[in-house]
């Protein structure tokens, strides 16, 4: 794969494998990414952590996969993003989702104290209101790595505009929606390829 450059993958008329978008992303220095799993083998844990960007395949384990989801985990929220617009209907992700909510389960007694008081103030639960990918599309891998790379960092300086319309009156619109996509992936790849290496403080 070229330098700052993203190519579909040879399989894109069909989708993307969950290896290919794990490889991308970890040719880039990214803080807050996780992993790309089924959606029966999240490990629990990362609910508990303060960041966490992930991608989720609705399939589970030795399933063929059928379509990506990214949940990006922040102290004041978690966004649960399908860009079909589709709300979370599948049972193994709503309760890692419920776990997100009240994250922190410290291991001393400090850290329980601390975040017994942060949980008074739960994680709210966000979803993607709107679609952004067209329902014959097979580009919900792209969409969702775009996400995480999005919400990697807070000081990007990058906004995301010139998505067609997402309102499903203009649904016939979202097909131009993956060129665009692709477009970002590959500006923030170069950026984040040629950021000096990131310290380990969110």
């Amino acid at each position: 794969m070229a330098a700052g450059r993203i190519a579909t993958a040879p399989d894109s008329p069909v989708g993307i494998l969950n290896t290919y978008i794990d490889a991308v992303l970890k040719t880039c220095p990214l803080r807050r990414y996780k992993g790309v799993y089924s959606c029966d083998n999240v490990p629990g844990s990362l609910a508990k952590e303060e960041y966490f960007n992930i991608i989720c395949n609705l399939d589970k384990t030795g399933e063929p996969g059928s379509h990506f989801v990214a949940i990006i985990g922040r102290p004041e929220g978690v966004l649960y993003f399908d860009p079909l617009g589709l709300s979370n209907y599948n049972e193994h992700l709503q309760r890692f989702l419920e776990l997100a909510s009240v994250w922190g389960d410290g291991e001393s007694p400090e850290q329980r104290r601390q975040q017994q008081q942060q949980r008074r103030r739960r994680r709210r639960l966000f979803t993607q209101g709107e679609p952004i990918q067209h329902p014959l599309s097979p580009f919900c891998g792209y969409h969702c790595l775009l996400m995480v790379l999005y919400h990697d960092r807070d000081d990007h300086g990058i906004v995301l505009r010139g998505f067609a319309p997402t309102t499903r009156g203009c649904s016939t619109e979202l097909h131009k929606n993956d060129a665009i996509c692709l477009r970002y992936i590959d500006k923030f790849i170069r950026l984040y390829r040629n950021a000096v290496s990131p310290s380990s403080q969110q």
